[in-house]
């Protein structure tokens, strides 16, 4: 899992993040973060980490890319 988030980003080359949204789902303690990230080509790529508390201590238990719409 790591690995391939290392990977993603090392191909990507980020040089600029941006904080979109943080918040918690609707029904549940769960957190998520959404972020905005650039390379030095001005190529984004929108990144939503979803992370849970499980037994006290918390986890990232997802991650999701997607290309910036301009």
């Amino acid at each position: 899992f790591r690995k391939k988030i290392k990977n993603k980003m090392r191909a990507f080359r980020p040089v600029k993040w941006e904080d979109m949204h943080k918040g918690k789902a609707d029904n549940t303690e769960d957190n998520y973060f959404i972020v905005k990230v650039y390379n030095a080509k001005n190529e984004g790529l929108r990144i939503f980490i979803h992370v849970e508390e499980i037994g006290g201590v918390k986890k990232v238990c997802s991650v999701r890319f997607r290309s910036l719409l301009r």
